[in-house]
């Protein structure tokens, strides 16, 4: 018995099946996420859907989903900034993005189509 104990001790094991013993770990709370109403914007040929949501541990992100609606070999692009940080998208017919949670900040999107 006193084998199980310290090996429980050393290892943070969750169940001890041989004598029964259960310990319970903890686990990380998530935080609560707020999102805004979604958004489209459109341009010639190019339209993006998107939503901003911000977490209780103070990170923002961006979802959505660029389309181009032409699909005449040219592509919709979309510049998606949050603060000072930024990604490009580019799809010939449609694409579902994410920025991932980044530090908050003024959401910039800029779309256009290109070659």
């Amino acid at each position: 018995m006193t084998t199980v104990r310290r090996l429980a001790a050393v290892t943070g094991s969750v169940v001890l099946a041989a004598t029964g013993l259960t310990a319970l770990t903890a686990t990380p709370a998530t935080a609560a996420v707020s999102c805004y109403k979604t958004i489209t914007k459109q341009a010639t040929g190019v339209k993006i859907t998107y939503s901003v949501c911000d977490n209780d541990n103070g990170k923002r992100r961006v979802t959505g989903t660029l389309t181009d609606i032409k699909e005449d070999g040219l592509y919709a692009v979309a510049n998606v900034a949050i603060g000072s940080w930024s990604m490009g998208v580019r799809t010939g017919s449609s694409k579902d993005y994410s920025t991932g949670w980044q530090n908050p900040g003024k959401v910039g999107i800029t779309i256009f189509r290109a070659d």
